[in-house]
């Protein structure tokens, strides 16, 4: 894909893949002709972006056809593209351009179709294949890398084919496959595109990489059959009360004509599949909701729940799709935690929650007050209504880690050397055992890490199951690890090893390790210096592709961003102390508690008011905060990194009071940035105290705040 649109894992626009041997399968050439005549170059403008990417013909009836293409090519978010064309035979004499027409999307499948009118459209691709494909199995990409840089004399570009192979089926909680690793080099411009056998047979739609690798992936054919037959996506509510679950229909078709949600309590529920490989009912009781079609295409439930101590609680839901030819349908099952004023749902098709806006209750009868006359406020900041869970720990821990926008926490337990895994959602921690006290710790989205320099090995533990035995590999690498770091939120993102030789790359699946590669500029030679030299505090942005560190033996213990492109690794440094370094879930912004704001480049952004405050990002979005302390009093601001200025404000977080050190810089790995996790998409604020053995997780109100 080509455009200003990006994403956590670089959405690509695929794959050119390593050349085969002469021995490897071939595609006869009545079988390619097909093949490159039913995939299409796709343009979408939308204003005065431009991007591109691959398309390929699924149906085809009737002086009409339906395209199948990847979601963040055509429309990657809630606003669908202005103007979007395909052209058949992109490149070629006989080339055919028609305007083309989005009828259904999936932001968390990543897919999309495309309906086209024309009465000479060639064959389209088949849909039958196998459910699942063997590793080593030779495949094909058909599509259209770097968009019009490959095409001559301003046309359109010829289609490029390229050869790779399985390299594994990569499956979801459910078991099913989710995605089809291809073995690959991935370009911009095939996002979309078929990955085929040499029989012709649809191994997936080409989606995303793991950049600076030659890991792709591809939507597996089966799921793209079971979406084209009618179901539902994108499944959303909101945190706070009245809630509603909005869902939108992927039926380019028109076969669904019902949609309902079957609830029952965790306990009771069952989770099997039926003889026809489909998902049998969860329970035989529980409670039934149908859903309302909306004038916008969308499907609306409203929950009626008002949580009593009888309703909260953990549990299944399944949504039941009737079909037009009376036919039912049951989707996987989705799990939902009811609390006292929140509820999340989590599974398959899920998005984040939404946020609603409503207006205040009024009091109830015989309890109305007169209002009580307003001060005028110079500033005025709403102040957030809350409530607070706190969670003890097993231990105390010296170092923590927010994974998965803050669903979990893992924490370095020094005493009986150990790692913590602390459920968020479900207020458990789990413990394990390492080897070795010195231990550095990460985690991404799925997996916990931990490297013991003194045994020379690391070891990753599933967020999921943390007691489940883990893996452990030995490092084949000399010499101490002086620091660790991966993304958060990222799940295929390198892990960056520095030791002090060599900066290092780790595949969080494979755990293979690579040697990284340094791109000349005036900042490579401090960095190597500072990276392999002694310990100090690396830092990952959330989506694991920019990285910080700092010095805190060395003063001024300086700054440097180290930036991870096609080309190796760059680095950025400025001579100076700032205090601690903590970078936007982007990487695009590095917050400090002594000079700002920075950009990624390391000049300094914001107004200069913004300086010696402690400002610390969220854990996604572009949302951040500022904490205040006065003596025994703490309070938080909340801004928006568009306007920074406060929005909101939460006072009386007496856990956070810091008596020996009021706006004290602390050092080591604890600093301020890991104490205070904003996570706006679920509305908390999660502290950690400064006695290391407890977490306070605050559920805050953010829709009842006018907007900033």
């Amino acid at each position: 894909m080509t455009g200003e649109w990006g994403s956590r894992v670089k959405l690509l626009a695929l794959l050119c893949l390593l050349p085969a041997s002469a021995t490897g399968a071939a595609l006869d050439a009545e079988r390619l002709a097909r093949l490159k005549a039913a995939t299409v170059f796709i343009e979408v403008e939308h204003g005065s972006a431009q991007r591109s990417g691959s398309g390929f013909l699924v149906q085809r009836e009737a002086g009409s056809g339906l395209i199948v293409t990847n979601a963040h090519v055509v429309a990657p978010d809630d606003d669908a593209a202005s103007m979007i064309s395909v052209v058949f035979g992109s490149g070629t004499p006989d080339e055919m351009r028609l305007d083309a027409a989005l009828v259904a999307r999936s932001l968390s499948r990543d897919l999309a179709v495309l309906r086209v009118l024309s009465e000479g459209l060639p064959a389209p691709l088949s849909l039958h294949a196998p459910a699942e494909f063997i590793e080593t199995q030779d495949v094909f990409v058909l599509g259209f890398p770097f968009g019009h840089a490959m095409s001559i004399g301003g046309g359109s570009p010829a289609i490029s084919i390229t050869r790779g192979s399985v390299a594994s089926n990569r499956r979801d909680p459910n078991n099913d496959i989710a995605v089809v690793q291809i073995d690959a080099d991935i370009n911009p411009g095939n996002s979309g595109g078929p990955v085929v056998t040499p029989e012709g047979q649809l191994v997936g739609v080409a989606t995303a990489i793991v950049d600076t690798t030659d890991i792709g992936f591809a939507i597996p054919a089966r799921l793209v059959t079971e979406m084209l037959s009618g179901t539902v996506t994108d499944f959303q509510l909101p945190r706070e009360m009245p809630f509603s679950i909005e869902a939108i229909p992927f039926d380019p078709n028109n076969h669904l004509v019902q949609l309902v949600l079957h609830l029952c309590r965790e306990k009771q529920a069952q989770t099997r599949r039926g003889g026809d490989g489909g998902w049998a009912p969860i329970c035989e009781q529980g409670d039934r909701h149908t859903f309302t079609p909306r004038a916008d295409g969308r499907y609306i439930i409203g929950l009626t729940y008002h949580f009593p101590v009888s309703k909260t609680g953990d549990y299944l839901g399944q949504f039941v799709l009737t079909m037009r030819d009376g036919s039912v349908r049951r989707l996987a099952p989705v799990s939902f935690a009811m609390r006292r004023a929140s509820i999340e749902m989590q599974g398959p098709d899920v998005l984040p929650a939404r946020k609603v806006r409503r207006e205040p209750a009024p009091p109830p009868a015989g309890r109305s007050k007169p209002p009580a006359p307003v001060k005028p406020q110079p500033t005025p900041t709403p102040t957030l209504p809350r409530y607070a869970n706190e969670v003890v720990a097993p231990a105390s821990f010296s170092d923590l880690i927010a994974a998965d926008t803050g669903r979990y926490l893992v924490a370095k337990f020094d005493q009986s050397p150990g790692l913590g895994v602390l459920d968020t959602r479900r207020l458990t921690w789990t413990r394990q055992p390492v080897a070795g006290g010195d231990f550095l710790i990460a985690a991404n989205r799925h997996y916990a890490f931990a490297v013991s320099p003194g045994h020379n090995q690391l070891t990753r533990w599933r967020l999921d199951n943390p007691a489940a035995k883990p893996t452990s590999v030995a490092l084949p690498v000399e010499g101490p690890v002086m620091a660790l770091a991966v993304g958060g939120n990222s799940a295929d993102a390198a892990i960056i090893m520095a030791t002090d030789r060599a900066l290092l790359a780790v595949d969080p699946e494979t755990l293979r390790i690579a040697t990284l590669d340094w791109i000349s500029g005036p900042g490579v030679q401090p960095c190597q210096r500072a990276l392999q030299s002694e310990k100090g505090q690396l830092r990952a942005a959330a989506e694991g592709r920019v990285f910080s560190f700092w010095r805190e033996s060395h003063s001024p213990a300086g700054l440097y961003v180290i930036s991870q492109n096609a080309g190796g690794m760059a680095c950025a440094y400025a001579h100076e102390t700032a205090g601690y370094l903590a970078l936007s879930p982007d990487g695009a912004l590095l917050y400090t508690n002594l000079k700002g704001l920075y950009n990624s480049q390391l000049k300094s952004v914001g107004a200069r008011s913004l300086q010696r405050r402690h400002l610390i990002p969220g854990l996604e979005g572009r949302q951040f905060l500022e904490v205040l302390q006065n003596h025994d009093t703490v309070s938080v601001q909340l801004f928006d990194a568009a306007s920074r200025s406060p929005r909101m404000r939460i006072d009386g977080l007496s856990e956070m009071r810091n008596q020996l050190h009021p706006m004290h810089y602390h050092r080591g790995s604890l600093s301020e940035d890991k104490r205070y996790l904003l996570v706006p998409g679920r509305e908390q604020l999660i502290t950690v105290p400064y006695s290391n053995d407890r977490i306070v997780i605050h559920d805050l109100s953010m829709h009842s705040g006018p907007a900033g």
